[in-house]
């Protein structure tokens, strides 16, 4: 026995095979051999390891032993991270500690590597929370400018008036679902929808005059004040989100639009749909609405309606074709208008996360053919979290607990959908003291006005 452990030192391998072949022989007794197993499977290379475990194995060796002996040549042959995965579940320590003098030398790597995957525990734990606290979000505003005349308080947008005749609009880090206000912001929420918006609006002024004038902050655009419609424009090109819940549940007729029998989850439509709904105020819930109710009950005019339906589907067209660059589809949006000296204007956001799905166009195909979900560009995912903790907006549910972790999750969604809507990188703005940063560039702004 002494000879074949020196012989595997020394790496002359054939010899000891074979001296270790003869050392198996059925007559020979297992005891005498036991412990030179576990001294040469702790020193021998992978391959040649695990060919002696197939060949050399007795009987005596329960698989509890011979797993052990695989994750012991692991040891040597796979990185810290892999070689602590393959010692993780497999009850190592209390059977190193059972067989100390056969594995003594293996220690000194064993502590390393735990002292190593301390380390990095702790540096990711800590990143983590300096990551958590620095994250400041923007949830309430309550500015003063000069000559300011009123001030709105939307779901997630703040709007100040300013002389009648300017509007301040403050994207703020709330984010709704099912019409209420969630308990905690997202961070840098606001400043990818300002941006976004502010894109896309420079994007398609060509088809319809738009509201924005300038951004003089990351999370503030300043716009010619309007008196809105109050009903919103809804555009589905595909059968999904709160339409699909509808047609689930047998009905055949959104918002006075007829839908064909037989159409499945996120298929596309033959043609895209308008399916309106008003404009509720904060803490009520938007309502569908059909396009004769609308102008039986005089919201809008007949010719003020077909011009925001022109208008809409020229904006879905222009966004489809956007997305399609980005390797995305457009899905569905919202589009808000008003009126200024006779004119209809677009206002509000245009094609961001909040407003508008996204589903990626490699993927669709295969995966409607599949049935299966959708991967998409929207905050759904937040509306399918809240779905999954017993949360739909209506009376007498709560709002699911928002974690630290909760909340920079969804931060980190905001970003992918900013990057991958937009083509850029997203350039976090300075977050120290939102409200200072954003008084000073508004009022800056406005003395040159």
């Amino acid at each position: 026995n002494e000879v074949a452990y020196a012989l595997f030192l020394t790496n002359n391998l054939n010899v000891s095979r074979q001296y270790f072949d003869e050392l198996l022989n059925p007559n020979c007794e297992v005891n005498k051999i036991e412990d030179d197993f576990y001294k040469i499977y702790s020193i021998l290379p992978p391959t040649i390891s695990r060919d002696l475990l197939r060949k050399s194995l007795s009987p005596k060796f329960t698989e509890k032993d011979k797993e052990l002996c695989r994750i012991l040549n692991r040891l040597e042959s796979e990185s810290f991270h892999q070689s602590i995965a393959a010692l993780e579940g497999k009850g190592f320590e209390n059977y190193l500690l059972r067989n100390s003098e056969l594995y003594g030398e293996l220690f000194p790597f064993l502590i390393i590597f735990v002292l190593l995957l301390s380390i990095y525990l702790i540096r990711k734990y800590n990143k983590q929370n300096i990551k958590i606290k620095n994250m400041n979000a923007l949830t309430n505003t309550d500015f003063h400018f000069d000559g300011q005349t009123n001030v709105y308080h939307g779901k997630v947008r703040d709007v100040y008036s300013v002389k009648n005749d300017l509007l301040v609009m403050v994207a703020t880090d709330r984010i709704s679902a099912f019409d209420v206000v969630l308990p905690k912001g997202i961070p840098f929420k606001g400043q990818m929808l300002n941006q976004i918006a502010a894109k896309f609006l420079d994007a398609t002024a060509d088809i319809v005059p738009n509201w924005k004038l300038a951004s003089p902050d990351p999370m503030v655009t300043v716009g010619l004040r309007c008196e809105g419609y109050p009903v919103e424009m809804i555009v589905r090109g595909y059968l999904c989100g709160s339409a699909w819940r509808t047609y689930k549940s047998g009905v055949r007729t959104i918002c006075g639009v007829n839908i064909l029998d037989g159409m499945r989850e996120n298929q596309r439509f033959p043609q895209p749909i308008i399916t309106p709904t008003t404009k509720a105020e904060l803490g009520r819930h938007d309502e569908d609405i059909t396009r004769e109710e609308i102008l039986s009950q005089g919201l809008v005019s007949v010719e003020e309606y077909e011009a925001l339906e022109k208008y809409s589907m020229a904006l879905f067209m222009r966004g489809t074709e956007i997305a399609a660059k980005r390797g995305l589809i457009l899905v569905d949006t919202k589009y808000e208008f008003g009126r200024r000296d006779g004119k209809i204007y677009l206002i509000d956001e245009i094609h961001t996360p909040d407003s508008s799905r996204y589903f990626y166009a490699e993927s669709y195909q295969e995966l409607f053919e599949k049935g299966e979900p959708q991967k998409q560009l929207s905050k759904e995912f937040v509306r399918e979290w809240l779905m999954d903790n017993g949360f739909q907006g209506k009376d007498g549910q709560q709002v699911p607990e928002m974690t630290p972790e909760i909340v920079t999750g969804i931060s980190e969604r905001y970003i992918e959908l900013f990057e991958n809507i937009t083509g850029e990188a997203f350039d976090k703005a300075v977050i120290d003291d939102i409200t200072a940063r954003i008084k000073k560039n508004v009022v800056e702004y406005l003395k040159l006005q």
